[in-house]
């Protein structure tokens, strides 16, 4: 070490400043927990056998969003328009029509059996989507 970097730490400024530090890092280690009793371990995250009970679709730009989804028997389905214009959700699979859905509305419904069932939109023919119920 340098005589001048060595001379500095006598300084009593210097020692003030690493007895101040000193004392603060000890201060901040003792409020982390420095007991010797083990620290728990976390709560598990939820696993994924636990099922919202509502899926969401998103119709926009003329289009479900997701197009494809899967939901278990149980499961309700909501399609919220999120587009300017009036949509629908029909099924003839699935005996279901809803009646039309204006920006910011929403329609709800439970699938009563299991299967892979297309579903469209009456007003715009290209709107389509898949719904599996598992």
């Amino acid at each position: 070490m340098d005589a001048a970097v060595a001379g500095a730490y006598d300084h009593p400024v210097a020692k003030v400043r690493t007895v101040a530090v000193l004392a603060g890092t000890c201060a901040a280690l003792a409020a982390c927990g420095g007991s010797s009793k083990p620290t728990p371990a976390p709560a598990a995250a939820p696993t994924a056998t636990k099922q919202a009970k509502t899926v969401d679709v998103v119709m926009r730009n003329i289009r479900f969003r997701p197009h494809r989804i899967v939901v278990h028997l149980g499961q309700a389905v909501r399609w919220t328009n999120d587009d300017q214009v009036v949509h629908t959700v029909a099924s003839s699979q699935l005996k279901v029509a809803s009646e039309g859905i204006g920006p910011g509305k929403t329609f709800t419904y439970t699938p009563k059996r299991r299967g892979t069932f297309a579903y469209f939109c009456t007003i715009h023919a290209n709107q389509t989507g898949v719904l599996v119920v598992q």
